[in-house]
Parts: structure tokens; sequence; C-alpha cells
């Protein structure tokens, strides 16, 4: 497996770190992955060599505000700005890759920016996978924290706060919590302005699902501390023909860090395989 690094400017001007995994071979498809909110691409390299195994190239980035990308950590203008930064890589992902399929591949908060990528643009990729998308805390914010939130959305928009959650909460593997605080490029910060555009694009989603015009594969771990697995099912109930459903009963928030993995990984190459065909 090769790596190539690239740095690629944003509509706005911000740098942003990407990176490629590659085997030697030509690739018979890229997945153009997007991360969650405080994580970054390289905490992936061991699923990504997974892919890699299997004559999948990946290709993936650290949005605006993570990982070695700049911006302020947790800050947003507004969603579309994430949207725009999600644009930039499936376009390098077809520039990289002339005429190989692409998958457009999220994961929690990085799900729901495929979601609605795929419901917004103009510029399908051939196949989405979005697993344990941002729809629904477990946690919600009770009463006042909701009013200060929305009223800090106006009187200090790029105020951040931390997010409460702890690295004992995303996997369900023993060793995972001690790694994930070791990283220094990991965060838990968010501002009133990210959590209030997240909150109305989940909205916007919901209401515009059942227009998706591409395979789908939506996922989630029935054991997620963080995401709410009871909405991802209801927004499968109301979905189409494109759409397949999968919930691991046991596994956590991150599928990919979970006893399960294995099985995830075989499912997922499964499933894009069949869908390239």
């Amino acid at each position: 497996m090769s790596l190539t690094e690239y740095q690629w400017k944003s509509f706005d001007g911000l740098d942003l770190y990407a990176l490629q995994w590659s085997s030697s071979e030509q690739p018979e498809v890229v997945v153009a992955f997007v991360h969650g909110h405080g994580d970054h691409c390289r905490r992936y390299d061991e699923w990504f060599s997974m892919l890699t195994s299997k004559n999948i190239a990946v290709l993936a980035f650290d949005y605006r505000g993570h990982g070695q990308s700049q911006g302020k950590r947790g800050v947003i203008r507004r969603f579309n700005d994430l949207l725009q930064d999600v644009t930039l890589l499936h376009e390098k992902a077809k520039a990289l890759f002339p005429g190989i399929p692409v998958v457009l591949y999220g994961h929690s908060m990085g799900a729901t920016l495929v979601l609605s990528y795929i419901l917004r643009s103009q510029m399908l990729p051939e196949l989405a996978i979005a697993t344990s998308p941002w729809l629904q805390l477990n946690k919600s914010p009770g009463k006042f924290v909701s009013v200060l939130i929305k009223t800090g959305n106006i009187v200090a928009p790029f105020f951040t706060f931390k997010t409460g959650l702890h690295s004992s909460d995303f996997s369900t593997l023993d060793v995972f919590p001690e790694k994930r605080e070791k990283d220094e490029f990991v965060h838990n910060r968010i501002s009133f302005r990210f959590f209030s555009e997240v909150q109305k694009e989940v909205q916007w989603i919901q209401n515009h699902f059942t227009e998706i015009e591409i395979p789908l594969l939506l996922m989630q771990g029935g054991n997620d501390l963080i995401m709410d697995a009871t909405a991802t099912r209801k927004l499968y109930d109301r979905s189409q023909g494109l759409v397949n459903y999968r919930e691991w009963k046991y596994a956590g928030h991150q599928l990919h860090n979970s006893e399960r993995s294995s099985e995830v990984i075989n499912f997922i190459i499964d499933w894009i395989k069949k869908g390239i065909c």
C-alpha cells in the first residue's frame, strides 16, 4: 500500500490536508471518505488498508477545523462551507482517478455530510455509504441548554464549548479510549453555530430523504452511545428501494472500531463490488 499526501485550497482559501491510500494496481473503485466531528483521516489507516487490499483506493481529507487542516476547531460559518469541502473531495477523487467509480463514504458527522451532499449536489457519486449518522443525539440537550445554544448562535456564534463526549463512548474496544486521548489531532470542541447548523440540516435531510437518487448503504451500531439508533431506523423506514440498511446489533458508534469490524468491512466491500458491477 502506498500513501500520497496532498494540500488542497478550500473555496475560501483554507489549506486542507488530504491523503490517498492505494495499491500498486489500477483500482476498481475509489472511496472518498469523510470523517466524524473532532476526528481526522489518519485515524482510519488500518480500516483503509483493508479496502486497498481488495483493490479499492481511498482518498480522504481533514475538513475545515479538523486534524491537520486549517480553521478554528469546531467552528463553521454555515453548513454549506462543509458541503463545499466535500464537493472538493469528490472533485479531486474524479480528477485523480478518471473513469473510476466513486463511492462517497462518511461516518457520524461525515455521514450527515454525505447524506446532505447526495441530496443537494448535481454531481453525484456512483454509490454512497453513511455509518452512524448524526441525526439524533442519545443525550439531547435539555431545555435550558437548548435555549442557551439558540441564544449563543445569535450573540456569540463562534464561541466553542466541550461536546461532553468521552473517548469510551465511541467504541466497545477497551484499548480505544487511551489511543484516542493521546491523539494530538483529535478535539472535543463545537461552536453554537456549528451545532445549530447541523440540527437545521438534519431536519432538512429527514424531510427530503425520499429524494435520494443513488444506491446508499446506511449502517448503524445497535449499542451506539452517541447517536440514537432509533433515528437511523426511522430514516430508513421512510426510504425508497435504493437504500440498504444494516444494523450491527452489538457494535458501538464506530463500526470500524468494534469486535465486529472484520464483518463490517467485508460487508462494505461486498456491497461496493456488487454495486459497481
